[in-house]
């Protein structure tokens, strides 16, 4: 549902109240998603750097103790990575 994207899209604060439903929201562009790939692509913006580690899903709980401790800026859980290897987290 888009709330605020025009007539007719509003949300019943009465319902909502009554039958004690949880309301989430987010926000989203729409229209800069060919823009981002297209950067991305071609390297204008670079983001090899983002994630400070790369670990399996085995490591998953050491990398939120590592993200706790502020020991790195962002964790990359890859389902896909091979558990076992060397994952140099930065653990206190």
């Amino acid at each position: 549902m888009g709330v605020g994207a025009g007539e007719g899209n509003s949300l019943d604060a009465a319902t909502i109240l009554l039958k004690e439903i949880e309301v989430r929201g987010s926000f989203v562009y729409t229209n800069e998603f060919d823009e981002a790939i297209r950067l991305l692509a071609d390297g204008s913006v670079v983001v090899d750097d983002l994630a400070s580690v790369v670990v399996p899903i085995g490591d998953a709980l050491a990398a939120f103790e590592v993200l706790r401790g502020a020991a790195a800026m962002k964790v990359l859980i890859d389902p896909r990575a091979e558990v076992g290897g060397a994952l140099n987290l930065p653990i206190a």
